[in-house]
């Protein structure tokens, strides 16, 4: 039954990594066909699962909902790269400077580096790292630009590696920058920067601005839309 699925999708996602997460979604067939009643069934258990303890904030930012298991392959990654999970204030302060550099970043770095998989680069199925001369994965972009904005002051806290569904649901990765006008996506498929609603993705987990070290659920956005009544 689609409630059973959708209950199932909710609880694998405290315990199993995104690409575990994107097989699931995966067996869910004709899901757009599914009689109305039940697909209101799911949302009523989603929505017990996630409104009691979700943080209140505008539309325009991502909700945070509680504290889940990081991916796989972030284990290491504080430890290895200090400035990922810094507490750090950040000199740059101006809201409109710190949009207009996420920008130019988020562009320098797409140009810079050419997609390659971890399997093909490492011999593994998942590794976060720095891109290297060879290039890197989502992760390793999102990374790249977290240091380059870190680097030239925007404090760490507004910038959050999240873990999402793109719109052919697959397992992807984008650095979400944070503003007070709303969560803006830098990512590795696009050189534009957009609200992170405009994306059409599957926003699953991200780090927590307030401890960065820690991750949060965010179940908001494309697959969660089609949730809605």
């Amino acid at each position: 039954m689609l409630i059973r699925k959708i209950i199932h999708i909710i609880q694998k996602f405290y315990q199993e990594s995104d690409l575990e997460m994107f097989k699931f979604f995966s067996r869910i067939e004709n899901f757009s066909e599914c009689h109305l009643g039940l697909i209101c069934a799911g949302l009523t258990v989603f929505n017990a699962l996630t409104t009691d303890t979700a943080t209140a904030m505008s539309p325009q930012h991502l909700p945070m909902v509680e504290a889940v298991h990081p991916p796989r392959g972030f284990e290491g990654i504080c430890e290895r790269y200090i400035w990922v999970c810094s507490a750090d204030a950040g000199q740059l302060t101006g809201e409109a400077d710190i949009l207009k550099l996420g920008k130019r970043i988020n562009l320098k770095v797409n140009r810079k580096y050419r997609q390659v998989e971890d399997q093909y680069q490492y011999g593994l199925s998942e590794f976060w790292s720095l891109p290297t001369s060879m290039g890197g994965d989502c992760e390793d972009f999102a990374l790249a630009k977290k240091k380059e904005l870190v680097s030239r002051g925007v404090p760490p806290q507004r910038l959050l590696i999240t873990t999402v569904l793109d719109r052919d649901m697959r397992a992807h990765a984008v650095l979400v920058l944070r503003m007070s006008d709303g969560d803006f996506v830098l990512d590795s498929q696009t050189n534009r920067i957009k609200l992170w609603s405009d994306t059409g993705y599957s926003f699953l987990r991200m780090q927590n601005p307030d401890a960065p070290e820690q991750w949060l659920a965010v179940f908001a956005g494309g697959f969660f839309e089609s949730l809605q009544p």
